[in-house]
């Protein structure tokens, strides 16, 4: 599975790429959402130390993964980032189907 990723500055400063962490997690959908069921099964750790992010100017790459299993599962994305202030994490998950 290719994934495109794009990382863009929305606060107008710029941030030093860390690293991207890529996971899915079986799930089972429920009234008014999606329920984990296990851990995590982290397939991607990425290290990006040495990419900066500037304002207007996005950081693009692609990266390829292997998901663990197929059926409904969480999709997560967790880009590791420093400011000038802090470092900070950005983590995303989203309710996907894999296909076998």
């Amino acid at each position: 599975m290719q994934i495109d990723i794009s990382h863009e500055s929305v606060s107008g400063e710029s941030y030093d790429m860390k690293s991207l962490d890529i996971g899915f997690q079986k799930m089972r959908i429920v009234k008014g959402g999606g329920q984990g069921e296990g851990e995590m099964k982290w397939v991607l750790r990425k290290d990006l130390t040495g990419n900066t992010v500037q304002p207007g100017t996005p950081f693009r790459h692609t990266v390829e993964v292997t998901p663990p299993f197929a059926g409904d599962v969480w999709f997560c994305i967790r880009p590791r980032y420093t400011t000038i202030r802090q470092p900070f994490d950005s983590q995303k998950s989203y309710m996907v189907t894999i296909r076998e």
